[in-house]
């Protein structure tokens, strides 16, 4: 599910502009073939808005980034791992057809990478495609 994540990793990650934390996200969800949200009970996701109010639904590469969010709005929930398969096959097509988008990688302070979920699809594909050796 998650590798040994060092602080080292942790802090450099948290400091990393937002193309690359997407990158790191795609990358490190591939490989751990697990993406983390907030919730409660394993429904109630946590969701935050973008600047013009579209709804995103938040997500993680490591329980840590994820646990470290955990205040404001979002203290009640908790680190929740969903299999990178289900996230591709289940929730992205609902996010799609509900249109919301995603907040990849929220950092403490909120501040995110709000993506379209056909675009996150897009990018996963491609990176599963690498990981394949292609």
């Amino acid at each position: 599910m998650s590798w040994p994540l060092s602080e080292q990793e942790f802090q450099a990650a948290l400091q990393m502009k937002a193309p690359q934390q997407f990158q790191y996200f795609v990358e490190r969800c591939v490989e751990s073939e697990t993406v983390w949200g907030l919730s409660v009970d394993g429904g109630d996701w946590g969701m935050t808005h973008d600047p013009n109010g579209l709804e995103l639904f938040a997500v993680w590469p490591h329980e840590r980034f994820a646990a470290a969010c955990r205040h404001l709005h979002w203290s009640h929930r908790t680190p929740t791992p969903l299999r990178l398969d289900d996230f591709l096959d289940l929730v992205i097509p609902k996010l799609i057809a509900d249109v919301v988008g995603v907040a990849v990688f929220p950092l403490p302070h909120l501040r995110c990478t709000a993506v379209d979920a056909r675009q996150l699809r897009g990018a996963f594909d491609a990176e599963l495609w690498r990981a394949q050796g292609h």
